[in-house]
């Protein structure tokens, strides 16, 4: 499959969880949305809304997902690591949110936005002798890890992997001589 040709699988598969998608499909696809990303930099230099690369960035969601989903059944993979790795990732971001959410209520990002100068080691140590700082920070740092190996693992080592057949043992696609 050629670069044109894994864009337009891409789209026209956007929201198609059955099937599988090949190595170059998928390699293809990410490139495309690499570029896209890169284009996307430049004219948001020009338009400081950030309006266009947030709803492009929405636009390519669904079509990356599930590019890899099926890229992940045609490795043999199941799709429980694909479930895995968004899961992980949606924890990672909610708790990023509670330790925001944390710092600004408990007064933190104010004393560094208006007066950093009042931030002392007492302050810093303050914050993280209080377990409820602490919790949300090492456990967001901790999803975060466990996000990044997941992904990593997922998006890369899996779909680096060549295409099963049914005969070498991937389940998740059908048999070339099926019988009947």
């Amino acid at each position: 499959m050629d670069f044109v040709g894994a864009i337009k699988a891409g789209f026209t598969n956007y929201a198609n969880f059955k099937g599988v998608a090949g190595k170059a499909e998928y390699w293809y696809f990410v490139l495309f949305i690499f570029l896209v990303n890169i284009l996307l930099s430049f004219i948001d230099n020009f338009d400081d809304s950030g309006i266009i690369s947030t709803a492009v960035s929405l636009a390519l969601l669904l079509p990356s997902l599930s590019v890899l989903y099926r890229r992940l059944r045609d490795a043999g993979r199941s799709p429980l690591w694909f479930w895995g790795s968004l899961v992980s990732g949606l924890v990672f971001v909610i708790l990023i949110i509670g330790l925001l959410v944390y710092l600004f209520t408990s007064g933190l990002i104010n004393a560094l936005m208006t007066d950093p100068s009042q931030i002392t080691d007492d302050t810093i140590e303050q914050w993280f002798a209080d377990p409820t700082g602490s919790v949300v920070f090492f456990m967001a740092l901790i999803s975060g890890l466990i996000a990044a190996i997941l992904n990593i693992l997922v998006s890369i080592v899996f779909c680096l992997q060549p295409s099963k057949t049914a005969e070498q043992g991937n389940k998740y696609v059908l048999p070339e001589n099926p019988t009947i």
